[in-house]
């Protein structure tokens, strides 16, 4: 039987899962996930006795808790890391778009002068 080349398939996670900030010890890490995650615990309502229609949550949280210590990142200099200021670099690039093209000044919309015929009237 011959081997054939990527005959395999692989399959990544298509759920996302965000960092929280919270009050946990260093070693527990909180995510926010989609509800699906966990599908026996997606239909858990608090009803209060009655026959309620409840609506599931838009998201669950989710806490790991790690071997070593977790330290958040530190916040980004947007300055910095990402190049300077944005609006420099997006008015540069309208620049660049409108080259060779006459810019007009905008219009005003003008207004009617008063007629003096129906001021005297």
């Amino acid at each position: 039987m011959a081997f054939r080349l990527g005959s395999k398939k692989v399959y990544f996670p298509s759920t996302i899962m965000k960092i929280v900030r919270s009050s946990l010890p260093p070693n527990q890490v909180a995510f926010r996930v989609e509800p699906k995650v966990n599908k026996l615990d997606r239909r858990i309502t608090s009803t209060s006795g009655r026959q309620t229609k409840a609506r599931d949550p838009a998201w669950k949280k989710v806490i790991v808790t790690l071997e070593e210590e977790f330290r958040y990142p530190a916040a980004p200099n947007v300055k910095r890391d990402f190049g300077g200021d944005e609006s420099a670099a997006q008015e540069k690039r309208m620049r660049a778009r409108l080259r060779g093209w006459k810019v007009r000044e905008p219009r005003v919309a003008a207004s009617a002068p008063e007629s003096t015929e129906a001021v005297k009237a």
